[in-house]
């Protein structure tokens, strides 16, 4: 009883080797998108651009710089990459209502283009806001003001 028992484990150990050494040796592709550091937009006005990430069906939105350090005061300029033939849809970027809404004003500025002012006074936190662009889900990345 003792061993068979140990020849069972002996037979599971050297499958599992042998699959394990298999894969290993596989070629393997693998795509990772780093994430860069975030915009220090401190003082100053911030542009980002909106960029599309397409692997996928229908394509995703995403804002370049990810992350955005602001102040009150200042405005943050969304723009489509131009190289596309996307556009906002009426709502293109927005802010939640709530404390966020009343901290950010958001205008359409043609059909590429966003803006939103910082108002004064806005406390510092961490704003959720979301991309709507025609045809396409809306995405919900983050605003840290300071």
């Amino acid at each position: 009883m003792q061993t068979s028992m140990i020849v069972k484990l002996l037979v599971t150990a050297i499958v599992f080797a042998g699959g394990g050494w298999f894969a290993a040796t596989q070629s393997v592709k693998v795509t990772t998108r780093g994430h860069p550091p975030p915009a220090d937009c401190r003082g100053k006005d911030c542009n980002v651009t909106i960029m599309f990430n397409c692997d996928a069906s229908p394509c995703v939105p995403y804002a370049l710089p990810e992350v955005i350090l602001t102040k009150p005061n200042y405005k943050i300029q969304f723009e489509i990459d131009p190289a596309t033939n996307y556009t906002f849809a009426s709502d293109g970027i927005k802010f939640p209502s709530g404390t966020a809404g009343t901290n950010f004003a958001c205008q359409a500025q043609g059909s590429k283009k966003f803006k939103c002012d910082i108002k004064p006074g806005t406390p510092p936190d961490i704003y959720k806001y979301a991309i709507h662009v025609q045809g396409l889900d809306v995405v919900d990345p983050w605003v840290v003001n300071y």
